[in-house]
């Protein structure tokens, strides 16, 4: 990785960065003669011996663990070190017994708000709907299970590096764009598949599943869940999520 790219990865993750497990040693190599895809298409992982493989058109690296090294070769965008971190990131988490989840998130009255949902679904949308100067992010929601379960915002695109306890959550909002604004209640089962189905798994391996799905459930226990139908110049949004909050407690 050259001085500039480094320094400029350096500044945006320094307050994500903890040295409790050593460094993790990566090379970044850059091959433009590597392929853009025409569409989003998943990052296969597998595991060789000690390494995790993992691998697209566009980019693909190794990571071992035990020697704490890793290798990426990608396009020179900064998209793919963002990327390249993501799956860092990602392993690590399910090592803690956790996991990013696609959402944004941001804090009203020392409550947090979680909005997940797919590329698209509006959780950057929704935060500017709602104007709210406790941003937690607005791609990635990390959670993590350390006896109490943790809820921490990332530095993927726009995010801080928050820590909230499970129980400083208000709830789990599902995204869905609508042509009028109004929240339903999420039973379990539903929050469940609907929180599953958005777990971040690029350059996971398949084996993670079942783990994840018990602690997702265990999120599903303790934290509501809603679906939020809202338009894209909603001005009473906030108020329906509030007052759908207040409602189940």
């Amino acid at each position: 990785m050259d001085d500039i790219r480094s320094h400029k990865a350096r500044l945006k993750f320094q307050d994500f960065i903890s040295g409790n497990d050593g460094e993790l040693k990566a090379r970044l190599k850059i091959d433009k003669n590597l392929t853009i895809p025409d569409k989003i298409i998943p990052l296969i992982a597998r595991r060789s011996n000690k390494k995790i493989i993992f691998e697209r058109a566009d980019f693909k690296g190794w990571i071992d663990w035990e020697k704490k090294k890793a290798q990426v070769v990608t396009l020179p965008e900064d998209f793919y070190l963002d990327l390249f971190l993501r799956v860092v990131y990602s392993h690590h988490l399910l090592k803690k017994n956790g996991f990013f989840l696609h959402a944004s998130g941001l804090v009203m009255d020392e409550k947090a708000y979680i909005f997940f949902g797919p590329p698209q679904s509006g959780k950057s949308t929704i935060l500017k709907l709602l104007e709210s100067d406790s941003l937690l992010a607005d791609e990635l929601v990390a959670f993590r299970d350390e006896g109490e379960i943790y809820i921490y915002g990332t530095p993927f695109h726009q995010g801080t590096a928050a820590r909230l306890l499970i129980g400083q959550v208000a709830g789990l909002f599902q995204l869905i764009k609508s042509d009028t604004d109004r929240v339903e209640s999420l039973d379990q089962i539903e929050l469940v598949r609907e929180l599953f189905k958005n777990i971040e798994f690029g350059g996971l391996l398949p084996a993670a599943g079942p783990g994840l799905l018990n602690l997702v459930g265990r999120i599903s226990q303790k934290i509501p869940g809603y679906k939020l139908y809202f338009t894209k110049d909603s001005r009473k949004i906030s108020g329906q999520i509030q007052g759908a909050v207040e409602r189940s407690v």
